[in-house]
């Protein structure tokens, strides 16, 4: 979990690639919610750091917000930004 505490309290762009409302690709469930990842970072699973954007009810492509609470899988080793 080390490789995102960087980023917790601070200012970060995160791309929008599965919009509040859509279909996962692979699995039959709908994102609640805007779901993304912060560009040019890097995750244990080689993928950019993921982050869910919570309270903004409209669909998004792109935020710049403050990263306010960070969410660690333990199962999979993965952080996932809320």
């Amino acid at each position: 979990m080390d490789y995102s505490k960087q980023y917790l309290d601070q200012i970060v762009s995160v791309r929008i690639d599965r919009p509040l409302g859509t279909k996962h690709p692979k699995w039959e469930f709908y994102y609640p919610v805007n779901y993304g990842y912060i560009p040019n970072t890097k995750a244990p699973d080689g993928e950019e750091i993921d982050a869910y954007v919570l309270g903004i009810l409209s669909l998004l492509k792109n935020l710049l917000g403050n990263a306010l609470l960070l969410s660690t899988a333990q199962m999979t080793m993965m952080t996932n930004w809320l």
